[in-house]
């Protein structure tokens, strides 16, 4: 494949747009590593947010570039991360949880996340954040949350173990900025 000298994206909105090609990074002049190409935009399909991306090859002013379209759900499947956790660290009470993380995109907003997490077992507990981007400064964000959990707390006496449960609930605020490693990692999209 020749070298592009552009990037387009199609069939997103702008901020998706951005972070597609924040994702790609590759710079134009460059010759497209088709392998790379296909398995980076596998990675953002697998992100939830899109059911398709493909790519070719376009010309605008007899200038080769490269054309990503992009196909959004026309449904929004809700994923479901399942988590189970054994605890053997003492042998005389090996510990069970079960749990997941329940994802629900472009809640309220595009580009938005509401995250839920359960566990109950090892622990008990329910937290839920709503993960936005601040549309003026790419990259940056936030995320109010809310945490319920009670856990044990062993307590140790010469002859018996004493088990009181520990319970938190607290609202809390969070500001970030999603940094860039050189794999081009994390993505949220």
């Amino acid at each position: 494949m020749p070298a592009p000298e552009f990037v387009e994206v199609k069939g997103v909105n702008p901020i998706s747009r951005q972070r597609i090609l924040h994702k790609l990074a590759e710079s134009p002049d460059k010759p497209i590593d088709s392998r790379a190409l296909e398995r980076d935009l596998s990675q953002i399909v697998g992100s939830g947010r899109f059911a398709k991306l493909s790519y070719g090859l376009i010309h605008h002013d007899s200038q080769p570039g490269l054309l990503i379209t992009a196909t959004q759900h026309d449904f929004a499947p809700i994923p479901v991360n399942p988590l189970v956790i054994i605890d053997g660290s003492e042998i005389q009470n090996v510990l069970f949880g079960l749990g997941a993380r329940i994802n629900k995109f472009g809640s309220g907003v595009r580009d938005t996340e509401w995250r839920t997490d359960v566990i109950f077992g090892l622990a008990y507990g329910v937290s839920t954040e709503y993960f936005f981007p601040l549309r003026k400064t790419p990259g940056w964000f936030m995320a109010p949350s809310d945490i319920a959990t009670a856990s044990p707390f062993d307590i140790y006496s010469p002859t018996t173990r004493l088990r009181p449960i520990v319970s938190d609930a607290f609202p809390h605020l969070r500001f970030g900025i999603t940094i860039q490693s050189r794999q081009r990692d994390p993505l949220w999209i």
